[in-house]
């Protein structure tokens, strides 16, 4: 997927794509996990769904082609209240977890705030603020915003306004939407933003849902 984007703009936070990685996210009709590919049809993770009282994570990611995969985060989302709880490893090793809250912006409801320490990749030790927000101007290179949609998102580093990924639904039966990461912040940085991007996806389904208006 080429990118439309050669230098960075100021005036909207965008970031060169020249080195853009791109990911397909995947769920049948009426499925109980989601699949995570490359754009080639790599399968990288299998992302298990629960329900209220299951006493399981609502979402959980196996490394691989089922969920007997190695888990490799997991998704907290209660129903009462609007901030997450992401984990990043295998709730098994409790004490190898890194977990972080995604808050909604209470006072105008505007995106998830999000704070991240990264760990590895070219700046460990660095504490981003970041936030995921809806979009319609945002874009995956190569893509558009279908009209009816509103599971479209971009994740932004709140202190300088760059954009570090971005979600654009393209809804089928099987396909969700493509993610793009702009940066390349580390594994645990890539399996919070998969995560975090899955949890609000699944967040708007759910609502969908109950809404009557399918998944």
């Amino acid at each position: 997927m080429a990118s439309n984007t050669s230098e960075i703009d100021m005036n909207n936070g965008d970031v060169a794509h020249t080195h853009a990685r791109y990911f397909r996210i995947n769920r049948r009709n009426f499925s109980g996990h989601y699949d995570v590919e490359e754009m080639d049809g790599t399968h990288l993770f299998y992302v298990d769904m629960w329900s209220l009282g299951s006493g399981k994570p609502d979402l959980t990611l196996h490394q691989g082609p089922d969920n007997k995969s190695p888990i490799v985060a997991v998704s907290h989302m209660p129903t009462l209240g609007s901030d997450y709880k992401i984990g990043i490893g295998d709730p098994n090793e409790p004490n190898s977890m890194q977990w972080d809250d995604l808050a909604k912006e209470r006072l105008t409801q505007s995106g998830w705030r999000w704070i991240k320490t990264l760990t590895d990749g070219e700046r460990a030790g660095s504490t981003l603020n970041l936030m995921w927000k809806r979009t319609k101007k945002v874009t995956v290179d190569g893509m558009t915003v279908q009209s009816m949609s509103s599971r479209n998102y971009k994740l932004q580093d709140s202190d300088t306004g760059s954009i570090l990924a971005v979600f654009t639904g393209d809804r089928t039966y099987r396909r969700c939407g493509v993610l793009q990461l702009n940066v390349s912040y580390g594994r645990p940085f890539d399996l919070s933003v998969f995560t975090t991007c899955l949890t609000l996806y699944e967040e708007a389904r759910r609502e969908s849902h109950q809404s009557g208006g399918g998944g």
